[in-house]
């Protein structure tokens, strides 16, 4: 127990100093534009150019018209006494604004053609060349006729001192199940009368068009449990007015009755039913310390909700079905929002911004104001986090943490239908920065971690990417980047006999033995899976399982942080080892 507790807290004077910094930081734009010195191990992509003093990059050389692409540049300084740098303001040009205009930070296809995107600072430039093609004509999908189809529901009473309970809750939907012209012939009925209703459409679509959520609305009758949505059948009754939105939980809650409709959405990525998890002890551990972590901690979000508990309780309810889940995720998602983020002016330091807990509260409650939260903190967040930052091997603030969560954030944004920033370009740019700075020997190097990695941030990166390839874009380069990292974080720090990981994947500080840290396998073992699962290599699954099983059987998981960081995404391990 005294090691799985220091594997938690280890290199607390680095942590805590980089913590009480970027609390900082991430609250002006005093680090935005700070330029480092290049990284020799620095490997290209096929969209970043370089000199002997400035790195350019694009996050989309070949753009479409009406399409962008974030911008970075970083300029690169050397003195005799050692490297070194400077914080100099760069300047964009287009050689032709008719094909490609700078737009603040983005470049903007304009008409078809090619231009060189020009970065100057002082003396110091350099560039990057683009292409611009006419978009295909642009065909609207056609959404499939309205099927006839059923889901059924199951009505669940919450505050018992109102006899007709208000139901209001978000339903998530898979892609192509449903589409906002639908809505009008959806009936809700109890199996013999239709009910009044109102179905609203949440932010957020699919890229066929089709709905991730609706906000269902309607007053229950307590003794009609088992209800059903009719699609594609005559909604007959008039719709009342819309209800407030309630907080902190809702009089009733009319969810899918089925846990494999709700992992089929896809909210929390892609999981696995508990009843389809052969596996106990994975699901067990997580309900005997969920229930011993709400009695010691509750919601209160600095003790409960680091590495986002409400996600991994959202996540829970949606494999299980048991609506105790959600309650104790919806207060966790309400605490964090109301005691940090917006108590904070929605300024927090990466290491606490857990968005992914806020979105699903989002979707499945109707609140708007966590919806405001996601996209007013990553928007406030990212400007002193850039692409540009994060491409800089050598800038102060990077790590694996960080770039992952900035990357989410992103892309959360996006999902949900903000149109403030480029977010996909956003994400892509952070996505394409981590492949960038990945050594050939598929180790990173960041500049607060003895210039090596703490082998966990390395996994939390790896589920950033894992996330962009299967809600953006399946990116092939994503697969090769993972495996090299897991391939080396093999050969260098895994502990096969122990099944374990060491902490970093060098001796850090003097009193690192490199023994294994069971409390963050977790955080790692995801990359393992997917590995295997898209090159078909199945010693992956088998190195992956084993991981999994070194941590439920040696974890700490009486630390409120460890059972955090153990559930935080390895559902989706469940997933890829199929």
């Amino acid at each position: 127990m005294a090691r799985a507790f220091a594997s938690g807290w280890r290199h607390i004077g680095i942590a805590t100093t980089l913590l009480f910094t970027l609390i900082v930081t991430a609250c002006t734009d005093a680090v935005t534009g700070v330029t480092l010195p290049q990284d020799p191990d620095l490997t290209a992509t096929t969209n970043v150019t370089s000199t002997s003093c400035m790195l350019v990059s694009a996050s989309d050389s070949s753009l479409f018209v009406g399409d962008s692409a974030y911008l970075s540049a970083t300029v690169l300084t050397t003195k005799r006494s050692g490297k070194s740098s400077t914080s100099t303001a760069v300047t964009w040009s287009s050689s032709d604004t008719s094909v490609v205009r700078i737009v603040g930070r983005y470049a903007r296809g304009v008409r078809a053609g090619a231009a060189i995107l020009m970065a100057t600072a002082a003396s110091c430039s350099n560039s990057v060349p683009v292409t611009v093609a006419d978009k295909p004509p642009v065909v609207v999908p056609t959404p499939p006729p309205t099927t006839a189809k059923q889901l059924p529901l199951t009505l669940q009473w919450l505050d018992r001192s109102v006899a007709t309970p208000v139901a209001s809750n978000g339903i998530p939907l898979p892609a192509g199940y449903l589409f906002e012209r639908d809505l009008p012939s959806v009936a809700l009925t109890d199996g013999t009368q239709e009910i009044a209703r109102v179905l609203t459409p949440l932010a957020g679509r699919y890229a066929d068009g089709s709905l991730r959520a609706v906000l269902l609305q309607f007053r229950a009758d307590p003794t009609k449990t088992a209800l059903q949505l009719n699609i594609g059948t005559t909604h007959s009754l008039a719709d009342p007015a819309p209800w407030p939105i309630p907080s902190p939980l809702p009089q009733a809650v009319a969810y899918p009755a089925s846990p494999a409709f709700l992992v089929s959405t896809q909210l929390v990525g892609p999981t696995i039913t508990v009843a389809e998890n052969p596996g106990a002890t994975y699901e067990s551990q997580f309900q005997t310390f969920s229930d011993k972590h709400w009695l010691a901690e509750g919601a209160q979000w600095d003790q409960a909700n680091y590495y986002d508990r409400a996600l991994s309780h959202f996540t829970y309810w949606m494999r299980s079905g048991n609506l105790l889940y959600w309650q104790r995720a919806v207060a966790l998602a309400l605490n964090y929002r109301t005691q940090y983020i917006e108590a904070n002016a929605y300024g927090p330091s990466p290491h606490w911004m857990l968005l992914e807990g806020l979105a699903a509260h989002y979707w499945l409650t109707g609140d708007t104001l966590s919806r405001t939260a996601v996209i007013k903190s990553i928007a406030r967040v990212w400007q002193g986090f850039t692409p540009t930052n994060m491409a800089d091997p050598n800038y102060a603030y990077i790590e694996g943490r960080i770039q992952a969560r900035m990357m989410i954030g992103s892309l959360l944004a996006w999902e949900l239908g903000d149109t403030g920033q480029d977010w996909k370009a956003l994400t892509t740019a952070y996505k394409n920065n981590m492949i960038t700075l990945q050594r050939a020997d598929g180790s990173y190097a960041w500049p607060n971690w003895c210039g090596h990695q703490a082998n966990f941030m390395v996994g939390m990166q790896n589920d950033a990417m894992i996330k962009y390839y299967e809600r953006i874009q399946a990116d092939p380069a994503i697969i090769t980047t993972i495996r090299k990292s897991v391939d080396y974080m093999s050969q260098v720090a895994w502990r096969p006999l122990q099944q374990g990981f060491s902490y970093m994947d060098i001796p850090c500080l003097p009193t690192d033995d490199m023994s294994p840290m069971f409390d963050l396998n977790m955080l790692i073992v995801t990359g393992y899976a997917f590995t295997g699962a898209k090159t078909g290599q199945r010693s992956y699954i088998a190195t992956a399982d084993s991981i999994a099983s070194g941590a439920m059987t040696s974890s700490w998981l009486d630390g409120s942080k460890q059972f955090n960081q153990q559930y935080y995404d390895s559902h989706q391990w469940l997933w890829y080892r199929k």
